[in-house]
């Protein structure tokens, strides 16, 4: 349950990357003599690229010299080829558009990578809840997820807090965390809760190396997760809740608790490549703002159960009813600093493995 599994080094990145951008020079750089081609890099997941596919649709009937080419993928794979693409050949980027994780955005904006948008040119960017804009708008979120207490409802009742997963002797020896993921392992969380923040994580490592008792397993994959909650060898972990539903959906006895201190805000951005050329930057941005519009608001919604950002949706009944979805918890969340975060990621992994993995 603790293999590590790692960003992909740099040089074998570099080489599958230059071997796309060989294709690609072999065809049209990605536009052809008649129009522009815009590469975007979608979540993989159930439901996740529906509302980008069906929007890049529309906008490809409206202006007919528009082509979108889809790659769906993790963040985590498919940055460090972002940034391996741009050291090979700036000018090419390897996507023009993508969705990004807070985490990955953050680490976009230490390395360069994101366009700022003119949001004066968009119709729905300013009805976007203001705590999912972006500094100098260098992307703008277009979903948000809460993450709270995902658990097997057979087995335990619903957690009332976060303290919970380090108090509770219930959960004694029950509770699975990612490892080294920070939102979904408990570290800021702890940490914000005990006086401290992504500035001082020391109350948050105070916090879990006292309580190592508590954690079942630390795991490197949803699959991981899954298996351990739905077979009833651990009983509650850290998750978002659109990944909850649906797995209930799929008949696992998964409940959903916003913590009373508020869920971990984990939001989902749409970014520019800094590197695209101005004609590209411009349909990506325009159809940035088609998916802000409250119809694919909705759809991303309705596919994904990705919470929209845009405060003029009305939310169906279905969604309307779950705390998980209401505008008024969004905007109370907890919201991290991702910035932060990235700049401390590898310090915080030394003091993870020293101060809690070695006490396992």
């Amino acid at each position: 349950m603790r293999k590590r599994r790692g960003l992909p080094k740099l040089p074998a990145v570099a080489v599958a990357v230059a071997v796309a951008l060989a294709v690609t020079a072999c065809g049209d750089g990605g536009a052809d003599e008649d129009g522009v081609t815009l590469r975007f890099l979608v979540f993989e997941g159930p439901g996740q690229d529906t509302a980008a596919r069906a929007a890049a649709d529309q906008y490809m009937a409206d202006n007919p010299e528009v082509t979108v080419e889809f790659t769906a993928g993790s963040n985590a794979v498919e940055y460090p080829k972002m940034v391996a693409a741009r050291e090979t050949n700036a000018d090419e980027p390897l996507y023009d558009l993508i969705f990004s994780n807070a985490q990955t955005i953050a680490q976009g904006d230490l390395d360069g990578m994101w366009a700022q948008l003119d949001t004066s040119q968009m119709t729905h960017a300013d009805d976007v809840l203001p705590a999912y804009r972006r500094p100098d708008d260098r992307g703008i979120g277009v979903g948000a997820g809460l993450v709270g207490i995902v658990y097997n409802d057979t087995l335990v009742d619903a957690p009332r807090s976060w303290n919970d997963l380090w108090e509770s002797p219930e959960l004694r020896g029950q509770v699975v965390l990612w490892d080294y993921l920070w939102p979904y392992n408990g570290l800021v969380v702890a940490a914000h809760l005990h006086g401290g923040d992504e500035d001082n994580i020391d109350p948050g490592f105070e916090v879990w190396s006292q309580h190592t008792d508590q954690i079942h397993s630390l795991i490197s994959s949803t699959q991981q997760m899954t298996d351990l909650l739905a077979t009833g060898e651990a009983a509650a972990t850290i998750w978002i809740k659109g990944n909850q539903m649906v797995w209930v959906e799929e008949g696992m006895p998964f409940g959903f608790a916003v913590p009373e201190e508020g869920a971990v805000a984990f939001p989902m951005y749409l970014a520019v490549a800094e590197d695209s050329s101005e004609v590209k930057r411009e349909h990506a941005q325009n159809l940035i703002d088609l998916l802000l519009s409250p119809e694919y608001q909705l759809n991303y919604l309705e596919s994904s159960f990705t919470g929209p950002v845009n405060q003029t949706v009305e939310l169906p009944e279905r969604f309307a009813s779950d705390p998980a979805f209401s505008q008024e918890n969004l905007e109370a969340a907890i919201h991290l600093d991702w910035l932060k975060i990235a700049e401390s990621s590898d310090d915080w992994r030394a003091r993870w493995d020293r101060e809690v993995k070695d006490n396992l």
